[in-house]
């Protein structure tokens, strides 16, 4: 028992000073050194929540761009609707015209291209035949020649009577 009661003795001694109270200077004190350490927390935290409403302003920015784009991308798809029926619509009166105007360009061609190739046809003809009669010209300009001179001969020999 003495061992208990020694025992007992030297941890009530140890605990004394647990029991003790802060003094205000002390409470102070410790207040001071959390105070130190709480305000730059409480600088960082305020400046976070100042990014975070910033950030918040931009996405909200961005939700009424996006907002925007979606109904600008509508619009455009409308736009690209109406600009493929009208391309199938005038496709349409292409294919609708397209046998008649490769017709007409034919007849274009035949019409343009004919003429030139009869006129040339014509004028080669027209030089045969002439090249014909100038010899023909020639043979009789000769016979009328030699004509002339049978006569001639004629004439001084007394045959023929002038």
């Amino acid at each position: 028992m003495k061992m208990a009661l020694l025992i007992f003795c030297v941890l009530w001694a140890l605990a004394t000073p647990a029991f003790a109270e802060l003094t205000p200077q002390d409470l102070d004190k410790i207040r001071l050194i959390v105070k130190e350490e709480v305000d730059p927390i409480k600088a960082e935290i305020s400046s976070m929540k100042a990014e975070i409403s910033f950030m918040k302003a931009e996405i909200s920015f961005m939700k009424t761009e996006i907002s925007t784009l979606k109904s600008e991308v509508k619009l455009m798809q409308t736009d690209i609707a109406a600009l493929k029926e009208n391309v199938a619509t005038l496709n349409g009166y292409v294919s609708i015209i397209e046998k008649p105007i490769t017709w007409l360009m034919g007849l274009i061609v035949i019409a343009v291209g004919v003429p030139p190739i009869i006129v040339a046809w014509r004028s080669q003809r027209n030089r045969e035949y002439e090249k014909r009669i100038e010899e023909r010209a020639k043979e009789q300009d000769e016979r009328i020649e030699t004509l002339i001179k049978e006569m001639e001969t004629l004439k001084h020999q007394g045959i023929v009577n002038p």
